[in-house]
């Protein structure tokens, strides 16, 4: 469910996003091309509600924080700042979107920087509500990937490989946040005992 990477225990990983075109080579992938015909507000607020419920199933063995926009540049750079950056690009033939991780070599190799590229031709849409209900099911899906979460192989879940356009559910289901638990245990609260 998840490879041998992850990032730093209790570390507070800053996500940003642009949702600008323009010129974008990334791991060796031309992502050039317009920006996305989707709002920007509707693709704002649908990565917003995808950190916090990340974030509801992380119990604080991780952050993930919501910070606003990065430059274009700043998504396109390989370098390890900022942590995550959430963009549109052009993708060929891969679907609706794809992650990439930077990573620091170790038993457990860690992240130091990860970006998701999401389709700026896919519509996302859906006639019946909720109507981006297939942008937060990939948004989300991404997100899990560059937090070091892999496909799953139940089917119906949000980590499945595939999912049935506008017919899938968009929320964390058990086996998700199952993978969240196990590569980020839950934080254990401090109980005080007081001798009698």
């Amino acid at each position: 469910k998840f490879g041998n990477f992850r990032w730093a225990g209790e570390k507070t990983v800053e996500v940003y996003y642009n949702w600008d075109g323009g010129a974008c080579v990334f791991g060796g992938n031309d992502f050039s091309g317009p920006e996305s015909p989707l709002p920007m507000s509707v693709l704002t607020e649908t990565l917003r509600s995808s950190v916090a419920e990340i974030n509801e199933n992380l119990n604080g063995a991780l952050t993930l924080e919501f910070k606003g926009p990065a430059t274009r540049a700043q998504l396109c750079d390989s370098s390890a700042e900022p942590d995550i950056v959430v963009g549109v690009g052009t993708l060929e033939a891969a679907g609706q979107a794809l992650s990439y991780g930077h990573l620091r070599a170790g038993t457990f190799a860690v992240y130091t920087a990860a970006r998701v590229f999401v389709s700026n031709t896919a519509p996302f849409t859906c006639r019946d509500a909720p109507v981006y209900r297939d942008l937060r099911h990939t948004l989300t899906h991404e997100l899990l990937h560059a937090v070091g979460i892999g496909h799953s192989e139940e089917p119906g879940v949000l980590m499945a490989p595939t999912f049935s356009v506008c017919r899938s559910g968009y929320a964390m289901q058990d086996d998700d946040v199952a993978a969240l638990a196990a590569l980020y245990p839950p934080k254990q609260p401090v109980i005080a005992v007081t001798p009698v």
